[in-house]
């Protein structure tokens, strides 16, 4: 009898101090905010007046200039790169918005001379824009007091702007495309293409240099403006973050996905839920005593499937709760 009593006091304090634990940990994760900026100590907002430079040729000798003992060589000549990643096999990826496509090149022994190029993905252009001629200056900026292109850029509010407008459902899946691809990914047996439209996977096997299908559509993004959407996960790959430009410089209320990174995080319910219910059934026949010898492992069992089905509880429910209820009640609290 005191065996069991004590048994059950060593229960109730175990699971006091888990929930003393989950409690600390949700406390020490509260969302904390920066200072905000105050509306009466901004300075006053006046138009730009860019210092555009003049286009000139480059010449044909001219390299980058680099410490002693290292040297610079051209890898390979392509229009307009502008982003590379590297596979997970060591091919090299780059994308080009300006010709629509995603090139890969293969250097299988380092050396710095690849030895396969092939367009993975994309079609360019039929009749690709001609680059601006050297030596043309771009148009002078306005008079002082005009704004800066004011049909885009709109009317300088300041602190009076309005707040951004909630853009419509994104989170669309279906079919894909390629359209002015900027940001690339791997992870997971994919990789990840940041279109100006849209965010896209395809399908990734090492060695690849083809696309194995046409992509998979995941998010719907704004167009127009700033067009470049740059894609990056996270150390433990469970989140991605994708950047999207705003659509002016200056243009007040715009879509709230402007200027902003969007958060994606993988939906972790299932997983976590199928992994505690496959240990808690397996314990059951030794926590009612149906094996053999039974007697000896079943106050272990009766323990281990308590505390694992009420973590998993605390884990999955109680805890975002009281996490999103500090994050909300901090959020209330920020000043103005």
């Amino acid at each position: 009898m005191k065996l069991a009593m004590r048994k059950t006091t060593f229960l109730v304090i175990g699971l006091i101090g888990m929930c003393g634990v989950m409690c600390a940990v949700v406390t020490a994760q509260r969302s904390s905010a920066p200072p905000q900026p105050h509306a009466d100590r901004l300075p006053t907002i006046s138009a730009p007046r860019p210092n555009r430079g003049t286009l000139v040729e480059k010449p044909a000798t001219a390299m980058p200039i680099v410490p002693a003992g290292f040297t610079v060589s051209v890898y390979a000549e392509m229009r307009a790169p502008r982003m590379m990643v590297y596979a997970p096999n060591g091919d090299l990826f780059v994308s080009s918005p300006a010709t629509n496509t995603i090139t890969v090149l293969r250097d299988a022994n380092n050396d710095g001379v690849f030895e396969a190029r092939g367009v993975y993905a994309g079609t360019p252009p039929a009749n690709p824009p001609a680059p601006p001629p050297a030596g043309q200056r771009p148009a002078a900026p306005p008079p002082p007091g005009q704004p800066v292109n004011p049909d885009v850029n709109g009317e300088r509010l300041g602190a009076s702007a309005p707040a951004c407008t909630p853009p419509p459902p994104f989170n669309n899946r279906g079919p894909g495309t390629v359209a002015a691809p900027f940001g690339l990914a791997f992870h997971d047996g994919y990789l990840y293409v940041g279109n100006t439209g849209s965010l896209v996977r395809f399908k990734y096997t090492n060695g690849d240099l083809k696309a194995q299908g046409e992509p998979e559509k995941l998010l719907d993004l704004p167009t127009g403006g700033h067009s470049t959407r740059n894609v990056i996960f996270n150390r433990a790959g469970t989140k991605m973050y994708v950047s999207v430009g705003s659509q002016s410089n200056n243009n007040a209320g715009e879509d709230c996905r402007r200027a902003a990174i969007l958060e994606a995080a993988r939906v972790r319910f299932v997983p976590i839920a199928m992994t505690s219910l496959a240990t808690v059934i397996g314990l059951i026949p030794t926590a009612i005593g149906l094996d053999r010898g039974a007697e000896a492992n079943r106050p272990l069992a009766l323990a281990v499937v308590g505390g694992l089905t009420s973590s998993t509880l605390l884990s999955l429910f109680l805890v975002p709760v009281i996490f999103m209820a500090l994050a909300k009640r901090s959020d209330q609290n920020l000043p103005a």
